[in-house]
């Protein structure tokens, strides 16, 4: 039975274990780590294309256990490029929608984790000699415009060698034809979402919309009463409409301040939203979180819910505590090198002793 080796995003490992049990058939989990996972699945591998929580999927080629750090697991490595089933591999990666014609180019990256006294490259290269020297393969080497991408991921004491069978359309699920700079990964998005227990007659929100990612994800995972949208730049509200286009409806797309939002009380029932503020991007003033957040009282219904990412834990807890809201889950994520925070918070009953302002 063909095995998987499927990389995701450090923090999402509940989602993605969620949604490969739903949408796969007898699947077993090997092994999972905290940025990848390794599972059986049988039968045509076509569904795996259907992963919305997974960043790349790998055929399995070979799994090399006992890796020391002797650079004899070089020899290993070449032994194991040169001894792979390619005719499986070949039929699994053509089931998935990879075509070439003639000889097959190859690249072949390689990635370790550990102490080992050989170098990454070494790894590449003995895979590469491994690949080159087989009689069943007519292969050569291509950087640049490969039809096949091989891969050795090192892991401390364990070894995979791997096919790719996604390209960067599955990464980002295909629909987004527009980017702005530091997007939300769509991964991401779809976790937000799936976090944000949506139903099929809410009304779902996200107020600083930026390209529309987290839109599509949630116009893509179930039907919806009414999707809204907006972003004070001019910029992001038309990049929401190019990827979004005629395809969702009902839905409405808005350029305003997402602290004077035009929304009728408790109209809204999902509020998902990737806050723009971080390292690179600061707070337009210390006090918008609780700010943002008394708006969103005001508009969000006695049951709903709403899900952020933030870099700044801190401040926006305490803006949730400020503001009389209910924490329900905090899930660190980590992206590209950078801690952040998914935040999942309902409304709290208000206390007696507040005001009218600031119930609302």
């Amino acid at each position: 039975m063909p095995i998987y080796f499927a990389r995701f995003v450090g923090g999402l490992q509940r989602f993605v274990h969620a949604e490969i049990e739903q949408k796969l058939n007898d699947i077993g989990v090997l092994d999972q780590g905290k940025e990848h996972i390794v599972f059986r699945c049988p039968g045509n591998p076509k569904p795996l294309l259907q992963l919305r929580s997974v960043e790349e999927v790998y055929l399995c080629l070979r799994y090399l256990e006992d890796v020391s750090r002797s650079r004899t697991q070089l020899r290993r490595i070449t032994t194991a490029a040169r001894a792979f089933d390619y005719r499986q591999a070949a039929t699994i990666a053509q089931q998935m929608g990879l075509r070439w014609r003639g000889p097959l180019r190859i690249r072949v990256r390689a990635s370790m984790r550990g102490r080992h006294n050989f170098r990454r490259v070494d790894a590449q290269y003995a895979v590469e000699h491994g690949l080159l020297s087989r009689h069943d393969l007519r292969c050569r080497l291509d950087k640049s415009h490969p039809h096949v991408e091989i891969r050795i991921e090192i892991q401390e004491e364990s070894a995979y060698l791997l096919w790719k069978l996604t390209d960067e359309r599955f990464r980002q699920h295909g629909e987004k034809h527009v980017h702005l700079p530091a997007s939300l990964r769509p991964t991401v998005a779809y976790a937000m979402v799936q976090e944000s227990q949506s139903s099929p007659d809410d009304v779902f929100l996200d107020p600083m919309c930026g390209a529309g990612t987290i839109l599509l994800e949630r116009a893509h995972s179930r039907s919806y009463r009414y999707l809204l949208g907006g972003d004070i730049e001019w910029r992001a509200v038309q990049a929401t409409r190019a990827n979004i286009g005629l395809r969702y409806e009902p839905f409405a797309l808005f350029w305003w301040n997402a602290l004077e939002l035009p929304l009728e009380e408790r109209s809204v029932d999902r509020i998902v939203c990737n806050l723009p503020f971080g390292k690179q991007i600061a707070l337009p003033y210390p006090a918008f979180y609780s700010d943002f957040l008394r708006q969103a009282r005001c508009i969000v219904r006695p049951d709903g819910r709403i899900v952020l990412l933030v870099s700044d834990k801190q401040r926006l807890v305490a803006a949730i505590k400020d503001t009389h809201w209910k924490i329900r889950k905090i899930t660190p994520i980590s992206l590209l090198g950078q801690r952040s925070f998914m935040i999942s918070f309902q409304p709290r009953p208000v206390p007696p002793h507040l005001s009218g302002t600031e119930r609302a």
